[in-house]
């Protein structure tokens, strides 16, 4: 997140997307932290804001 300088978060992700002729496109993706802190707010993706964003991987599970 470069406006808060943070480095890396486990959010859950969610998308909205738009039927197009080639397809479908994203209209918007939202990231909801997963956490109990009131401090961590939603991060809304849009094609506005979304340059320099990458993701860099995918938590699937807790190993035992």
């Amino acid at each position: 997140d470069q406006d808060f300088n943070s480095a890396f978060t486990v959010k859950t992700y969610l998308s909205q997307k738009t039927d197009t002729e080639d397809g479908w496109q994203h209209t918007e993706i939202l990231l909801k932290p997963n956490s109990y802190d009131d401090n961590f707010k939603d991060l809304i993706i849009t094609e506005e804001n979304a340059e320099g964003m990458k993701i860099i991987g995918e938590f699937v599970c807790i190993l035992k």
